[in-house]
């Protein structure tokens, strides 16, 4: 497996075929879902003799290279919500669920509770997503403005940032006490060992859809109509669950 490191997102190669040019997949996923796309990817690969490339970063940003750019064969964002704003998604197949709750360092040090109004707590160092540059921060203003706390939030906030992973290193580095983040963003990863999550109450809690889609610049159409149908099937599903989803 090789890693490149472009200026706006991560781009990861997969696939060992043993044709010399081998028919290649873009898929634009956001960061949250990025190891379980891996994986799917992985079997994908398997089964029809072919490579996948991933790109992954915040999800409005994702969207904003896109539209720039006109590339791009699949698109999975954190949040159904992102397709209001799209028009180049064709077939769609849904793959699991993202939920939002409090995250905080492990042990809860300063007891916080499930409440979303420890987030202006004047002992707690609060760090909250960004909704223009991804899934997590859209959802995390959603939920805000349905408390009433949105304003006080941001101004007490002590910077914003712009996806999962950044938030899970707030906590991880000792730099925030408390952030909102996606509970998938520390499963099977290093970070489940420092840090704790608290379920938000269940009138906030809104399951977010993860919907996977081809796009209509791709360069391999019908390989990426084969991919969102692989997508539908228990086995992919069941990876995704494997991740938190």
């Amino acid at each position: 497996m090789k890693l490149l490191i472009p200026i706006f997102a991560l781009l990861l190669f997969f696939g060992c075929s043993s044709d010399k040019n081998p028919p290649e997949l873009l898929l634009f996923s956001g960061v949250t879902m990025a190891k379980a796309a891996q994986e799917v990817c992985k079997e994908f690969e398997k089964e029809n003799n072919c490579i996948i490339k991933i790109n992954y970063g915040g999800s409005g940003n994702l969207i904003k290279m896109i539209q720039y750019n006109k590339t791009g064969d699949i698109f999975l964002p954190g949040s159904e919500k992102f397709y209001d704003d799209i028009d180049f998604y064709e077939d769609t197949a849904l793959v699991g669920v993202n939920q939002l709750a409090i995250m905080i360092p492990k042990g809860n040090p300063k007891r916080v509770m499930n409440d979303i109004y420890e987030l202006l707590r004047e002992d707690l160092r609060c760090v909250v997503g960004n909704p223009e540059s991804g899934s997590v921060g859209k959802e995390t203003e959603i939920i805000l403005k349905k408390s009433g706390i949105e304003k006080e939030v941001l101004l007490k906030a002590i910077y914003l940032t712009t996806d999962s992973k950044d938030l899970t290193k707030s906590i991880t580095e000792g730099k925030a006490d408390i952030t909102l983040n996606w509970k998938a963003a520390i499963f099977k990863n290093d970070a489940s060992k420092s840090i704790d999550i608290l379920e938000l109450p269940e009138k906030l809690i809104n399951r977010n859809l993860l919907i996977v889609s081809d796009i209509k610049y791709s360069k391999n159409p019908d390989l990426a109509k084969k991919f969102i149908q692989f997508c539908k099937t228990d086995k992919c599903k069941q990876i995704f669950k494997d991740f938190g989803f």
